[in-house]
């Protein structure tokens, strides 16, 4: 697997090790969160807590 942004490699290697939470919002400049299900992958967008809204 191959992650990039804007050209630069983010992240490089086997999927299982490669395909994380970090390196997602990395690649695509968000927090997001990442899981895996019966051999497949889902990302959702992080939310902030409530104490980080009001700040």
């Amino acid at each position: 697997m191959l992650m990039l942004r804007a050209g630069e490699v983010v992240a490089s290697g086997p999927i299982e090790s490669t395909l994380t939470q970090e390196a997602l919002s990395a690649t695509f400049g968000l927090p997001l969160t990442l899981q895996r299900a019966d051999g497949r992958y889902s990302a959702r967008r992080r939310l902030r807590s409530h104490r980080h809204q009001q700040a």
